[in-house]
């Protein structure tokens, strides 16, 4: 006979090897309802996230979704926007839209609005409208095509700005954008002001940033301050890129520039 066989549960209370089993007394009973309730529980629980549909994506996206439309809610927009932004002067928004079409959009459209990687905006017909509200909404919302959206990136009074200076640059000028004093330089010069000789930087602003991010570390084009370029980091290839533009994008502005600029450029980029 073993040893077991000899120590089988023959009493309620026994020892073996030490240990001392006592099963006269049963466990609790709200242990048991516990420890089965918590069974129940966890089978009800995995039935439900396994078999409802629900995903931890689709809770995150409906959260997300509610969280736009408050900020849309309590964000106005157009001509709401409009009031309620800070009251400038006509000529104060004028001015300031004019620096924000420098920094955001004389990359594509042109310093003077001419056109370039963008449509041209110095003339009377725009593809989706070229009145204050579609202006407007083509800013802010952006549109199919390239256009990016500028709605998160700029205030109410900035939209309104840019807005005003955007429609500046048709042929009969806008509502928003008074003309100019006698003796005061026309709206659509920014070109000529760019001839006399701005710095690196504000030539940057004015023509690189919008693709190439305010820092140089890349958005729509790609990152200038990296080790190497697609297409040389010498003095030459990069005024060759600049000058002349390369496939994929980067356009030419060897029309727009002086040589003095170009190689100011030249050299800012080294810099990044």
């Amino acid at each position: 006979m073993s040893m077991l066989e000899e120590h089988k549960h023959k009493h309620p209370t026994h020892d073996f090897d030490g240990i001392t089993e006592n099963r006269t007394n049963r466990p609790p009973a709200y242990f048991s309802v516990l420890f089965y309730g918590l069974i129940l529980w966890g089978t009800i629980f995995s039935a439900y996230y396994l078999l409802s549909g629900w995903s931890s994506d689709a809770e995150f996206a409906a959260k997300m979704a509610d969280h736009q439309q408050q900020v849309a809610e309590q964000k106005p927009s157009g001509p709401q926007a409009a009031a309620a932004a800070p009251q400038m002067s006509e000529e104060e928004l004028l001015n300031e839209g004019k620096e924000l079409f420098a920094q955001h959009c004389a990359a594509c459209h042109g310093a003077a609005g001419e056109g370039g990687i963008g449509p041209a905006l110095d003339g009377a017909d725009y593809a989706y409208g070229a009145d204050r509200e579609a202006v407007h909404l083509s800013i802010a919302k952006g549109r199919e095509g390239g256009m990016p959206a500028f709605g998160s990136q700029l205030s109410a009074t900035q939209l309104e700005a840019l807005t005003g200076f955007v429609l500046s640059l048709q042929p009969s000028g806008s509502a928003a954008a008074p003309a100019p004093a006698a003796g005061e330089p026309a709206a659509e010069e920014p070109a000529a002001a760019a001839a006399e000789g701005p710095d690196a930087a504000e030539l940057y602003a004015g023509n690189c940033a919008a693709c190439h991010g305010a820092d140089g570390r890349g958005g729509i084009g790609p990152d200038l301050g990296a080790g190497e370029y697609k297409f040389g980091k010498d003095d030459a290839a990069i005024l060759e890129s600049i000058a002349n533009g390369r496939p994929g994008g980067m356009p030419a502005f060897g029309a727009r520039l002086s040589e003095a600029q170009l190689l100011s450029l030249v050299e800012f980029l080294k810099s990044l």
